[in-house]
């Protein structure tokens, strides 16, 4: 049981783990912060609308949240989300290629 214990412990203190899914994560991040950005105008009119409420913002704001994630559809697709993938694979692989030579 103790060593058990002891391995457990090893496991943690060896720090984290690679994650496999870390550049789609980092891609698609990216991807959501540029379309926010460039929803600016129908961002800041949900902001507007929902700000102070609570249980009625949902309800009382529903037609600005629909023009805002209609806005954020366009920035969000898989396509953009595919092109964005392969453009940060290749810078990545371009770098590691220049910090061999």
């Amino acid at each position: 049981m103790a060593s058990n214990h002891d391995d457990l412990r090893d496991q943690r203190l060896q720090g984290p783990k690679s994650r496999p899914n870390r550049e789609k994560e980092l891609v698609r991040k990216e991807m959501s912060a540029d379309a926010l950005n460039k929803c600016h105008e129908t961002r800041g009119v949900y902001v507007d609308c929902i700000r102070g409420r609570t249980l009625s913002g949902p309800i009382y704001c529903r037609g600005a949240f629909k023009e805002l994630n209609e806005c954020l559809k366009q920035y969000t697709t898989d396509e953009e989300f595919e092109r964005r993938l392969g453009a940060y694979r290749a810078a990545k692989k371009a770098q590691s290629e220049q910090a061999q030579a």
